[in-house]
């Protein structure tokens, strides 16, 4: 009963979180997406379910080394933390901080992995452009974003 409860809180909380929400299978090809997801890629569950998230968000000007270090630890099976510069359906750059985890059965076979992101695309304008410059469009996406040059680091809000 109480893990019933506790697990419907978690589903609540991914189906409503700001951050981007993706599962894949083993294969890399996505099962479920949020609709933090959609917001941020422009594909709803039904474009981009069974397609793998590459296919949907690949830019052209994302770091190699990046997309060869998520390829490699997706491939080996483990957990990963990186930057990426993806680009959404209608074509608009987006920068993300990704964290992706593996997600095993009982057996500790690979099943999938389990992906939250958040856009830090106003923090990446702000750190090329000067103190608070990715404000603007941190207000467009609805989030109160800066880079602060003194504390060396993106300070975020996510308003509700």
């Amino acid at each position: 009963m109480m893990l019933d409860l506790d697990l419907d809180r978690v589903a609540r909380a991914v189906r409503h979180t700001s951050n981007a929400v993706l599962v894949t299978d083993a294969a890399l090809h996505l099962t479920w997406v949020n609709e933090s997801f959609t917001h941020l890629s422009g594909d709803a569950l039904a474009d981009a379910q069974g397609r793998p998230p590459g296919e949907l968000l690949r830019n052209h000007k994302a770091d190699p080394a990046t997309i060869k270090t998520l390829l490699d630890t997706a491939a080996a099976g483990t957990a990963c933390r990186a930057e990426v510069l993806n680009r959404a359906k209608e074509g608009r750059d987006c920068w993300v901080d990704t964290d992706v985890h593996p997600t095993r059965d009982e057996n500790g076979v690979l099943v999938g992995f389990m992906e939250a992101a958040t856009d830090i695309s106003a923090c990446k304008q702000g750190e090329s452009e000067g103190e608070g410059e990715g404000e603007a469009e941190a207000a467009r996406a609805g989030n109160a974003a800066r880079f602060d040059r003194r504390a060396g680091r993106c300070l975020r809000a996510v308003r509700p």
